[in-house]
């Protein structure tokens, strides 16, 4: 019997269950792997335990995405539903499609406390160089 995929909708988003976890596990290995090219000890979750997609990203929960469709709403309410349960990060989708670059998803808030950690370091760092000036 040979699978011919129904009229009208996109082939990624007709993959069936083997084949949608088989993109899906690659896109967190993919994700896996830039975190530790940036120098994060990272590996990929059990998903049997309950752990995120990702895990050893300090402070983050992460949900990895590798569809050509997504509910960034649902995604990310995943994410904050799992992040509750298991290690209180802050809930990120981190998304891409087929031969697209990465993308990341977060609520305002909690973008708005990371770039607010990032800025008070940039005012220490302009006031540390001035000692040493």
């Amino acid at each position: 019997m040979i699978f011919t995929p129904p009229t009208g909708g996109r082939k990624e988003d007709n993959l069936g269950g083997k084949a949608s976890r088989d993109k899906g596990q690659r896109g967190e290995r993919m994700l896996r792997d830039i975190f530790n090219f940036h120098g994060y000890d990272t590996r990929r979750g059990d998903c049997f335990r309950h752990e995120q997609d990702v895990e050893g990203l300090p402070g983050i929960h992460v949900e990895c995405k590798f569809k050509e469709s997504l509910n960034l709403r649902e995604a990310m309410e995943q994410a904050i539903a799992e992040r509750e349960k298991k290690d209180g990060g802050l809930p990120t989708v981190f998304h891409k499609k087929s031969r697209q670059p990465w993308l990341v998803t977060m609520r305002i808030d909690d973008w708005m406390q990371i770039y607010k950690a990032w800025e008070e370091r940039q005012r220490w760092d302009k006031k540390e160089n001035q000692f040493f000036t």
